[in-house]
């Protein structure tokens, strides 16, 4: 292994520097791969466009300091690599406010507590043989559930239109994404690897959150990798020949033994590969053509008032603006917070019309239900994850209908030769999760070292 020690930030200075791994990309996957290899004492240097860390998770301070968050927020007991991390850094969870009725409105109901509405039967059936149907997605099956998309199979499966509503609604919410965008198959892996769909889709409990936002723990990471990580550098060409690998950016050359590729899959054709990729690798990123469409608000009141009107400040419109809401105010602060999230083409549409068009919209959709005091928030706050210049997707991207879809099979993470790819979309465990980011760049970490390994012993 190549050793820089205290000298490394005199190196990054100059205009051709060798390391042993690139890792591109500083959200979740970036960082924990770069933090596992600097575990290991590998020399490792991390790339990020922006001019911060933690990719799709993004936090908002509050008049107070308090942050709130614009991105991936939520975690839960079994996700277990997050939280050995959060332990490891000392940040503390804290679950989050649910007491008091949920709000639902519907094309027949208009704004009644989600407690006296009934699920119909059939939706219950469909998630129970869903739930089957993930132990087979390796059978001789796979190939026709690609060739459907989820919303053929919801047609079929589903006759009662609340059920059909519902189903697209958490559909929406949980992957950002249309289920006719979407094939069958891919929606079983995102299932199987999600333990089925979250219950927050449907307005209830949505887990833990982390004490000082989810961007906390990323910049835990981030401080304790240095001067190993660089931002504002975005990362335009990847050569890779017999001697390594050379990284390319506007006006900085790297060159490492292997390099690991930590941005969303959609994002991997603004790369140039030289060579360029073989077919089989570029037809299958080529087909990460459906992108999630999230756009998320936050409304700051001086309190909580909802909680007085016996409101959890939880529910789902389903109606006029789809949207799902959250009381996302923050811990110890007197503030309160309701977040909206928007998905799939209502983000679309919504994102296509005038901020203050959208914003009265919102807010009179929350005045139906509490009262006139939402209409005057202290801060209102959106973001459009699909049009972030280094994100381009909401919540993740996805496999389009009749794509290859070995990847989604492999235990391995796709990997041509020295270029190895790790993002939440590829983790194969809660895949499109905070969690599943982490997960991929310990897995990434692991098999590049092997890489590395191999590598050093044929010198």
């Amino acid at each position: 292994m190549l050793k820089f020690g205290k000298s490394l930030l005199k190196c990054l200075t100059r205009r051709f520097i060798k390391m042993d791994v690139i890792v591109i990309g500083a959200g979740y996957a970036g960082l924990t791969c770069a933090y596992a290899l600097a575990q290991k004492h590998w020399n490792v240097l991390l790339l990020e466009a922006s001019h911060r860390p933690g990719g799709r998770a993004l936090d908002y301070s509050l008049t107070d300091s308090h942050p709130v968050e614009m991105g991936g927020q939520y975690i839960c007991k079994g996700q277990k690599k997050i939280h050995a991390l959060l332990n490891e850094f000392r940040i503390q969870t804290y679950e989050t406010d649910n007491e008091g009725q949920h709000f639902l409105k519907n094309d027949r109901h208009n704004f009644l507590p989600l407690d006296s509405f009934h699920i119909p039967d059939e939706f219950n059936a469909a998630l129970n043989l869903l739930e089957k149907m993930t132990r087979h997605v390796r059978s001789s099956s796979a190939q026709h559930w690609n060739s459907i998309t989820f919303q053929e199979w919801l047609n079929q499966s589903l006759q009662s239109p609340d059920a059909k509503q519902l189903f697209r609604f958490m559909i929406n919410q949980g992957f950002s994404v249309e289920p006719e965008e979407v094939s069958l198959l891919q929606m079983l892996w995102l299932f199987k690897r999600n333990y089925g769909l979250p219950t927050w889709t449907l307005g209830g409990a949505q887990a833990s959150r982390i004490e000082g936002g989810s961007q906390a723990l990323a910049h835990c990471l981030s401080e304790s990798l240095g001067e190993r990580i660089h931002y504002r550098q975005a990362v335009k060409t990847i050569i890779q020949n017999q001697e390594g690998v050379q990284v390319q950016t506007a006006d900085q050359q790297f060159h490492a033994q292997a390099v690991v590729v930590c941005i969303p899959p959609n994002r991997v054709k603004t790369l140039a590969f030289d060579p360029p990729l073989p077919p089989r690798y570029a037809q299958i990123f080529d087909a990460f053509q459906v992108v999630g469409q999230t756009l998320k608000i936050q409304a700051v009141y001086e309190k909580p008032f909802w909680r007085q009107q016996g409101w959890s400040g939880n529910g789902i419109s389903l109606t006029d603006i789809p949207m799902l809401t959250n009381d996302n105010s923050p811990l110890n602060s007197s503030l309160g917070v309701l977040s909206g999230m928007l998905t799939a083409s209502a983000a679309s549409k919504w994102m296509s019309k005038d901020q203050e068009e959208r914003k009265n919209a919102v807010l009179q959709t929350w005045a139906h239900v509490f009262g006139k005091e939402a209409l005057t928030p202290l801060q209102y706050k959106e973001h459009d994850w699909t049009n972030d210049p280094f994100i381009s997707c909401g919540q993740a991207s996805y496999l389009s209908p009749n794509a290859p879809h070995e990847i989604l099979e492999d235990s391995a993470l796709p990997r041509v030769n020295r270029i190895l790819w790790a993002s939440s979309e590829l983790a194969k465990d809660w895949s499109g999760c905070l969690e599943g980011a982490i997960y991929a760049g310990e897995q990434a970490a692991q098999e590049i070292a092997m890489v590395l390994e191999r590598s050093y012993a044929s010198i």
